[in-house]
């Protein structure tokens, strides 16, 4: 930016909007972070150099007095309520479907030049659309012109198959177009992520049996997923989400969860690493090594799972700030 960019981050987990900024080289400077999560605050401040006293805590009970003025607010609200995965209560989970409005309570009152939502593929459908019309509404009758798009981190250079709703909301005053980037033909595979060195790797002893290359077919998906056995489409397993396949690494990863041992791959034994789970995610080695530092190893999996793809961040900031930075 031209001028430094104020950016308050809230449910910030490890920072995915913060390190996209940081790799497009955009002078930011972070006025307040807010995230509950004690292990992801520590691998935030660590990654990000920055100091726990900047951190709000719990968005719902921060007073609007005590947050700066910015120009950018990124706002990764939490997904449970509105997942295929979870419950998908929305709003009615007071919890954390409810998140959203606290956002707004701040976005009104501080009212930023531009804000930033991603959230599960699944709020442009739940509730038949009705949910994703609230938001929007909301974020328009607060002065913002909106645009959403569903992005798959595959076409952003990660082979991880993550499709993620973004919400890019602009000031009305601000006379302002926006475009969603297209991304690019994917040209790794997990492969280019295995972390060589790291041979401490355990498979779970319900799959170890079909190591056995007599149970190995494989099945490639649209966007280049390759699974080698299936233990609920072949009838030995009931339906366990995603934690009953094996996958090659040569292929697509499934999408990262918060359920650290859901994919295990063939060639490997095994399932991801902290450092190959967060370079899925578009962090860098040094983020990790930041991190581990830290935070226990079980919970930068975690984190790595409930972060954002920052290849797909930097295109979408590119495209915002294209004639001012």
């Amino acid at each position: 930016m031209k001028e430094k960019l104020r950016v308050l981050s809230l449910f910030s987990g490890i920072g995915a909007f913060e390190k996209a900024l940081t790799n497009i080289g955009v002078n930011y400077d972070l006025v307040g972070f807010s995230e509950i999560d004690k292990y992801a605050v520590k691998s935030y401040c660590a990654i990000h150099n920055e100091s726990e006293d900047k951190n709000l805590g719990d968005v719902s009970k921060v007073e609007l007095d005590d947050i700066p003025n910015c120009d950018l607010i990124t706002y990764g609200f939490p997904c449970q309520s509105f997942s295929v995965q979870g419950k998908k209560l929305g709003f009615e989970d007071k919890e954390k479907g409810g998140l959203f409005f606290e956002a707004m309570r701040i976005a009104k009152d501080k009212k930023p030049k531009y804000m930033i939502a991603e959230n599960v593929k699944n709020l442009v459908s739940h509730d038949k659309g009705n949910t994703l019309s609230t938001v929007l509404s909301t974020l328009e009758d607060i002065g913002y012109v909106n645009y959403f798009k569903v992005l798959n981190s595959v076409d952003f250079g990660i082979p991880q198959r993550r499709e993620r709703i973004f919400i890019v909301s602009i000031r009305k005053d601000i006379d302002e177009k926006f475009e969603f980037p297209q991304g690019w033909k994917l040209t790794k595979t997990v492969a280019d992520f295995i972390d060589k060195e790291n041979e401490h790797r355990h498979l779970k002893d319900s799959l170890k049996p079909f190591l056995d290359p007599k149970y190995h077919k494989e099945y490639t998906s649209k966007d280049g997923t390759k699974k080698v056995f299936d233990g609920n489409s072949q009838g030995y397993f009931n339906s366990d989400f995603c934690g009953k396949r094996m996958y090659s690494i040569y292929g697509v990863c499934p999408t990262l969860t918060t359920k650290t041992d859901a994919h295990n791959f063939i060639e490997i034994k095994s399932g991801l690493n902290g450092k190959e789970r967060m370079m899925l995610q578009g962090f860098s080695e040094e983020d990790y090594y930041r991190a581990i530092e830290v935070c226990p190893l079980a919970q930068i999996k975690k984190q790595a799972g409930n972060s954002i793809t920052v290849t797909v961040l930097e295109e979408i900031f590119k495209v915002l700030f294209k004639n001012n930075r």
